[in-house]
């Protein structure tokens, strides 16, 4: 079983920072992320994945759902 990578206090600070602005932006604009968004939100925000694996996961994770638009 791999080891989970140890972040320090200030960058698992950061990472929250990182992800509290990425989810204002999202619901000033009304939208709100799923339940699988947010699970690989708390990953990256643990130090669990990197940013670049952070923003693969979420790119695959709706290049897959169709986008509903309301109007």
């Amino acid at each position: 079983m791999p080891t989970k990578p140890v972040i320090s206090a200030e960058d698992k600070a950061r990472r929250q920072q990182v992800v509290d602005s990425a989810l204002g932006s999202l619901r000033l604009e009304g939208l709100e992320p799923s339940a699988d968004a947010l699970q690989i939100l708390e990953q990256f925000k643990q130090g669990q994945i990197s940013l670049d694996e952070m923003s693969q996961a979420i790119d695959g994770l709706y290049s897959r759902r169709p986008v509903h638009v309301s109007e």
